[in-house]
Parts: C-alpha cells; sequence; structure tokens
C-alpha cells in the first residue's frame, strides 16, 4: 500500500511539474512570475488573522504567528521597497538592478540575519507553548502542569511536572505534540499559499521547518532508549514509553528515522526551497505549478508521516485549487502491534462565499485505539527500565473505536471597515485528532482578520 501511494506522489508532481515547464512559453512564465509579484508591492492587500480558543491550540497559534510574521514582512518591505514592474521590465530582468551583486547579497544577507533568527524564534514557540504546552493545558492540571519554558541556542524545552496520575499514553500525546503543531502550521502556509497562488519565500522556512522537524528530530536519536529518557528529547520519549506501553511491537529508532524520510515526498516542500533560492536571484515570489484537472480544477498531492499516541501513521494529502479557494483533502493510515487505525479529512474554510462573507466546513473521522486515561500497572516514577511488565491487557490496548470531528467556519467583513470577524464553531468526539483536544469537546474558535 505505501509503495503505490509513493508511486503516485512522485507521478503527481512530476506531471505537475512538467505540465506547467512544457505548457509555459516564456512570456507565459514571465507573466506567471508577474501575477505572483504584487505581492511584493507595498499596495497589495494581504490579510493577517489573530485567533483565539480554549489553551491556546496549535491551530490559534499558528494564526497568531503569521500575523506577527507579516507585520515583520511589512517592516523590511518598508525599510526595503520593490518597485512595480511590468512584464516588459521583467523581460529585461537580466539587466535589472534586482538581479546585481548588491542586490542578490542585501536579500542574502536578510535572510540569514533577520528572516532566520525569527523564523527560528516562530518555529520554537509553536513547538513549545502551542504544541508540548497546549497538550499539557488540554489534559489539565489533574495530570500535569506546565512550570516554565527555557531556550537553549537554537533549542528550546517545555518544562512540567506530571501527576502520579499521568499515564504513559498521555506522555506520548505530549512527545509528539511539538512535532505535531509544526506540522500543523506548515499545513496552514500551504493553504494560504494556494489561496494567493504563490509562494512568499520568506515563509517558506516555516513551511519546510515545519515540515522536516519531525524527521530532523529522528536524526537525534542514535539508538532506541531502554530507560526513560531525562534528556527532554521527544522522540527518545517517543520510543521508550510506546516500546512500553505495547509490547506486543517494538518500534526502533532506526525504523523511526527510515520512515520519517517520507517527509521529503513533499513537492511544496521542493516548492519552498526553490521559492527562497528564486527570490535571492530576483527578489521575486513563485508561481505553484499544478495538475490541470479541467473545469478551471487543479491538483496537487503530498505524502506525510506523522506520529500518534498508539504508533506511526501516514497521511495521503491531496490539494485541489479552483479559483483562488483551496480545498484539503486526506487520507490516514497505520499499523503498529495489533492496532491497525485509519481516518480522512477534508477542509475548505470558503466553500460558499458572499459579498462580504463565507462559509465553510472541517470535517476528521477515524477509527482508532482509545488515548489511555486510566493508569496501568505502574506509575511513570516507576518505569525506569526495560524490560518492564506488561503496563494494560491486550484487550485494553486493542479496543479501537470510531470518532469524528466537525466544524463550520465562518468569516464576515464588516461594512466600510478593513476588518473581518471569524468564528470556526463544532464538536469533537473522544479521541486523537491533532491539534484538538483528547476528550469529547465542542470546538470553538474565535478571532478577526484585518486586510492592509
Amino acid at each position: 500500500m505505501i509503495k503505490k501511494t509513493i508511486l503516485t506522489v512522485l507521478l503527481g508532481s512530476t506531471a505537475a511539474f512538467a505540465e506547467f515547464s512544457q505548457s509555459a512559453s516564456t512570456d507565459d512564465l514571465l507573466r506567471s512570475e508577474l501575477s505572483t509579484y504584487p505581492a511584493q508591492a507595498s499596495e497589495i492587500k494581504r490579510t493577517s488573522q489573530v485567533s483565539f480558543d480554549v489553551h491556546f491550540s496549535p491551530f490559534a497559534g499558528s494564526q497568531n504567528i503569521l500575523a506577527l510574521h507579516q507585520g515583520f514582512e511589512r517592516l523590511e518591505n518598508a525599510f526595503f521597497p520593490t518597485p512595480k514592474m511590468t512584464l516588459d521590465d521583467l523581460k529585461k530582468l537580466e539587466q535589472s538592478a534586482l538581479l546585481s551583486s548588491s542586490s542578490q547579497w542585501g536579500r542574502w544577507s536578510r535572510n540569514l540575519f533577520y528572516w532566520l533568527p525569527l523564523n527560528v524564534t516562530f518555529l520554537m514557540t509553536q513547538h513549545e507553548i502551542f504544541g508540548h504546552g497546549y497538550r499539557i493545558r488540554d489534559l489539565g492540571s489533574k495530570y500535569g502542569k506546565v512550570t516554565g519554558y527555557s531556550v537553549h541556542g537554537f533549542g528550546a524545552v517545555t518544562e512540567f511536572d506530571p501527576t502520579p496520575l499521568m499515564t504513559s499514553s498521555q506522555m506520548l500525546t505530549i512527545a509528539i505534540a511539538g512535532c505535531e503543531a509544526e506540522a500543523i502550521m506548515a499545513n496552514q502556509v500551504r493553504m494560504r499559499w494556494l489561496g494567493q497562488q504563490f509562494i512568499d519565500p520568506r515563509q517558506a522556512p516555516l513551511y519546510s521547518g515545519g515540515t522536516l522537524g519531525l524527521m530532523g528530530y529522528t536524526l537525534s536519536v542514535r539508538k532506541t532508549p531502554t530507560s526513560a529518557p531525562r534528556d527532554g528529547n521527544d522522540m527518545k520519549n517517543y520510543l521508550f514509553y510506546l516500546n512500553a506501553t505495547y509490547p506486543d511491537a517494538h518500534l526502533s529508532g532506526r525504523s523511526l528515522r527510515n520512515q520519517a524520510m517520507l517527509n521529503l515526498l513533499d513537492p511544496f516542500l521542493f516548492l519552498s526551497m526553490m521559492s527562497e533560492l528564486n527570490y535571492i536571484k530576483t527578489g521575486l515570489p513563485s508561481a505553484i505549478p499544478m495538475i490541470s484537472l479541467g473545469g478551471g480544477v487543479k491538483y496537487l498531492p503530498a505524502l506525510r508521516f506523522g506520529l500518534t499516541p498508539f504508533g506511526p501513521q501516514y497521511y495521503l494529502e491531496n490539494f485541489f485549487l479552483k479559483g483562488s479557494i483551496p480545498t484539503h483533502v486526506y487520507l490516514k493510515w497505520g499499523r503498529h502491534g495489533a492496532n491497525t487505525y485509519y481516518g480522512l479529512g477534508l477542509e475548505n474554510r470558503n466553500m460558499f462565499t458572499w459579498k462580504n462573507a463565507s462559509i465553510g466546513v472541517k470535517m476528521d473521522i477515524w477509527h482508532q485505539p482509545n488515548v489511555l486515561f486510566k493508569g496501568g500497572a505502574l506509575t511513570l516514577d516507576q518505569m525506569m527500565d526495560v524490560p518492564l511488565p506488561p503496563l494494560y491487557s491486550a484487550e485494553v490496548l486493542s479496543e479501537k473505536r470510531f470518532g469524528a470531528a466537525g466544524a463550520v467556519v465562518g468569516s464576515y467583513e464588516l461594512p466600510d471597515s478593513l476588518a473581518e470577524l471569524n468564528l470556526e464553531l463544532g464538536y469533537k468526539t473522544k479521541g486523537y485528532l491533532p491539534g484538538e483536544a483528547l476528550r469529547q469537546s465542542p470546538i470553538l474558535r474565535g478571532g478577526f482578520s484585518l486586510s492592509f
């Protein structure tokens, strides 16, 4: 199954690039760049969204981080404005000042000394505060409490005190929450790019960092831990508690690392990296090549590897674009030990649009093992070294259930204003869904957008 899926993604991505390059003349390619270029101009209308929800989830956190990021983009534009260009200007790009060595060195320097520190800070904030921190807040003080955050160079740590009631299954949800939050932000960046139909190269590190964060973390695991890790390494914690909780299967650090390499099979990842190189060279954003399905619909697939509290999981992600409205449809599946789990989801935030309002939907369905809130044979303090006695019975570990989450997403533009009100309202049943509460819970997010 996974081999067929990889082949599908590779063929789809290749077809998109081939169609884009073969069907476009030189003028078409220049027009493509020109159509994306106005995002660099000071007069273009852009939208920043500020969002709030209970416990400040990764969804709300990433929206706020992106709004802050756009503020720094405007600051750069103010100090280093790029003049508006015509098609004739682009045809003469090789003689343009944008391609001068000084301009290219200037953009490279800003990427290194301005955007690199900012993007690393934003990624760490999403990983720690809206990742690990959110999941601990979601579990509640009955099970644990965040005591602080610390930064060490280009790394950070979420410090927390688990109570004796915290289970190994809950520890697994905390261990994966950082990379989970990064993946959520990467997807929100990707959906924004599709909506505006170009890649902003200054946001590209947020995407590549969020996409490759899990893979990079797995490279830090030299060997599979045989005792409870004390160095705060998320992947070591994940391996130890997963193998302790599900003793009928053993996941090694090497196997985890090899599976995480699948995240390289993401066409958006390479497009984002190419956009950075193109930006340094030309100062222009980059178009997004997609497969034309007819009727004005375009398509691009991607493959992703992720983690759950009950084992590794694969995603086949499908992105459709009609006009400027993107739709995300995914299938997910995984197997660990005696458990097989799967699900699917859909997101379209502008399914129905009017002059000053829009309504969309977000839905997820799954069949998966339970996140265990009831303590096992040992407490966390007693789980020091392997081998450990079975923590739960095989019946408890193999029990699975169907679950679902659904929400209506709406926006309303205030008359004679640059502001827009946003609301997401829905409900989720009990179960693990990235970025959402583990218990059954209403989904309520609100905020506002400003266009400038």
